[in-house]
């Protein structure tokens, strides 16, 4: 039950009551059941979540536990308190908020490891194997291409942690685990240049000095 916010589910406030609940569940049951939606691939995976929701909330001894967690993960100041993502146009979205939502800090001041926390929990392997179940290769090359575009933002062991997970988000695409190994190896060359680059030009300063003493002599 972790990670997941029923209550977001079924698009209730926590105070919502056992009537507010056994509404909201007919309601959306009626909306998202696959037989009135044989034409949406991903209407069986929304009614999973629903009937999960309605089943957790509705069980006194379940929905005890599932607040307890819900509590506990707070307090230790976890990621917000979403539903994971199950579907590859959900885990878009939520690419394309944290993009925005990143581009917009100070990269100065960007905690690049509660970045890779908040990844790591967002690409679980939960969800990329429900992802990659739909067998959506466009969604998947655009999912990827928005996290590699925050990758950028770490350093090259903390993006090879990340890149880890996206490719087994590409899965067969050959051409897509190649453009981020590239990336990966791109970041890794840059990193030694950094690394390098004050040594060099220290070498040439000395270089420079040493040419003009004797231009001088």
């Amino acid at each position: 039950m972790t990670g997941k916010d029923y209550y977001s589910i079924l698009g209730l406030a926590p105070s919502a009551s056992l009537h507010d609940i056994r509404k909201a569940y007919r309601k959306l049951a009626l909306r998202y059941h696959p037989d009135k939606n044989p034409e949406d691939p991903y209407a069986a995976t929304r009614f999973g979540e629903i009937k999960e929701a309605y089943e957790v909330l509705t069980d006194p001894a379940k929905k005890a536990s599932y607040l307890q967690q819900r509590w506990y993960d707070q307090t230790q100041g976890r990621p917000a308190y979403r539903s994971a993502p199950r579907t590859p146009p959900d885990l878009l979205k939520r690419c394309l908020e944290l993009n925005r939502y990143v581009n917009n800090l100070d990269p100065f001041r960007l905690d690049r490891e509660g970045l890779i926390s908040y990844l790591e929990d967002l690409l679980s392997d939960e969800t990329i194997e429900a992802v990659a179940a739909f067998r959506e290769p466009e969604i998947n090359r655009q999912i990827i291409r928005q996290l590699l575009g925050l990758l950028a933002r770490l350093d090259a062991s903390q993006a090879a942690r990340i890149g880890d997970r996206l490719n087994k988000l590409a899965g067969q695409d050959a051409a897509l685990s190649g453009e981020m190994d590239a990336f990966l190896k791109r970041k890794e060359n840059q990193e030694k240049w950094d690394r390098r680059k004050p040594f060099l030009v220290l070498v040439l300063a000395l270089l420079i000095c040493l040419v003009i003493y004797f231009a001088t002599r």
